[in-house]
């Protein structure tokens, strides 16, 4: 364990955000509620506790602190899509999308902003705008994985035809790709397959979801989308 001087709340920080990486996310938020009751506004500090709760999946506590947090800093644009991702969790996509559209209003090249407006459209049948906000991306930031893993997933949900093996392979050459982006990907190829009566391939495709949906739960502090 770690030895934590009861005084230094950035000593308890620190503890927190490796407890939070490791999993432990029990000691994770001990730590990090300490932290944040030392110093209540912190930015920083309330959006670890943030992120926190979010991997315990106690969305409405993540809430309060990383809404807490873009109230404090608002140019900590990290907390703010933080906040838009934990409102998605929720299926409140109105206030989702309002906090995406505010960090694209400051940064209208966030790439964190724009794959998360791009899943809720998704979410929400809206595919055709998704793909054209996706292609926007991507002529902004041509080397996002991100960006082709989730233009491949609507593909593949559309069309079996040999164009999506193609880009299935230009994302498989991407070395940077989130694991949730991931998470979709092999969704969308669940659907798919399922609906043409594959279902070994189906199958397999859904285990491999759910173990990536686990393994996004962990976060290194840095925003997915």
């Amino acid at each position: 364990a770690l030895a934590v001087a009861p005084e230094d709340e950035g000593a308890l920080h620190t503890a927190g955000v490796i407890r939070l990486r490791s999993g432990d996310l029990n000691d994770a938020i001990l730590n990090l509620k300490k932290c944040v009751e030392k110093a209540p506004k912190n930015p920083k500090f309330l959006n670890s506790l943030g992120l926190a709760y979010f991997n315990a999946t106690d969305f409405l506590f993540a809430i309060r602190y990383f809404k807490e947090a873009s109230i404090l800093a608002p140019n900590f644009l990290e907390a703010t899509v933080n906040l838009a991702k934990s409102y998605r969790e929720l299926g409140r996509y109105d206030e989702s999308n309002l906090a995406f559209d505010w960090v694209l209003e400051k940064s209208p090249k966030n790439e964190f902003a724009l794959l998360g407006k791009s899943v809720n459209l998704l979410n929400s049948g809206r595919s055709a705008d998704a793909v054209s906000l996706l292609n926007e991306l991507v002529e902004m930031q041509p080397n996002s994985g991100d960006a082709y893993s989730l233009l491949s997933s609507i593909q593949k949900t559309k069309t079996h035809d040999p164009l999506f093996l193609q880009m299935e392979k230009a994302v498989n050459g991407f070395e940077k790709i989130s694991k949730e982006s991931l998470m979709h990907f092999r969704h969308a190829m669940f659907k798919s397959y399922e609906r043409s009566g594959n279902f070994a391939d189906a199958f397999q495709n859904l285990n491999l979801a759910n173990e990536l949906q686990i393994e996004s739960r962990v976060s290194d502090g840095r925003s997915l989308y």
